[in-house]
């Protein structure tokens, strides 16, 4: 029986930080979240480009919609500020 393969041996994506160990994230559910597609990808479920390319079309597309958005201190009814998010 060969070696489960470690989240080192997944290739390298050049937004994510990586150190010795791999990548490194700023927060939990990053982590979380990429750990799912590493799972996903081992399974067969999509080969590791077609999530890159699925993964870059999103950003792309949430990019083109901001573009489109006035300000949020120009939207009617919306506060001169944009307030944090609360959990």
């Amino acid at each position: 029986m060969s070696a489960p393969a470690t989240i080192v041996d997944v290739p390298p994506v050049d937004s994510i930080p990586r150190d010795l160990e791999g990548p490194v994230f700023r927060e939990p559910w990053e982590a979380q979240a990429f750990a799912l597609v590493v799972q996903l990808h081992r399974e067969g479920v999509f080969t590791w480009t077609e999530w890159a390319d699925a993964l870059s079309a999103e950003i792309a597309a949430v990019k083109r919609r901001h573009r489109l958005l006035p300000p949020l201190a120009d939207r009617a009814g919306a506060p001169a500020r944009a307030q944090g998010h609360r959990r």
